[in-house]
């Protein structure tokens, strides 16, 4: 696969490509590209950006932060649904994680996507923002579900 934005760590960059995918709409690769090289730009006008870390750790620690570790599935027993917490794959993690800080970037209105998208970032390395409130919520679901975990049949 063809790499637009070069770091050296291979899970950073697996990260980004993800990322841009995400962003890509209508096939319109290089212009995701252009908004995820702003957003590292714009990332250094946060107010609360930690001056001693580059943009590519920030960037890693905030989405380490907003993997959410658990999530709940409707499962069907006799009759009832119930929603049973289970453990989700590091990969699952990953995708849900850069999905909320997209979707927190676009929920920043008037602000362009772009430098939306670099304070999401710098909001989720801080734990703080819509994406880190999502993982929250998802967390405090299944921890109040977890009596029904013993229907878990998966994995």
């Amino acid at each position: 696969m063809k790499s637009f934005v070069f770091i050296d760590d291979p899970q950073v960059q697996e990260d980004l490509n993800k990322l841009i995918n995400l962003i890509m709409k209508d096939g319109r690769k290089a212009k995701a590209v252009k908004c995820v090289v702003e957003a590292f730009a714009s990332m250094k006008t946060h107010p609360n950006y930690p001056k001693q870390k580059s943009a590519s750790e920030v960037f890693q620690e905030g989405i380490e932060r907003v993997c959410p570790f658990l999530e709940v599935r409707k499962v069907r027993v006799k009759g009832s649904t119930y929603q049973v917490p289970g453990a989700l794959h590091v990969d699952r993690q990953r995708s849900l994680g850069l999905r909320w800080l997209i979707q927190g970037a676009r929920r920043r209105k008037p602000m362009p996507f772009s430098k939306a998208l670099g304070f999401e970032i710098v909001d989720a390395f801080r734990r703080q923002g819509y994406a880190i409130d999502q993982r929250n919520a998802l967390h405090k679901l299944a921890e109040s579900n977890r009596a029904y975990a013993h229907f878990r049949w998966w994995a």
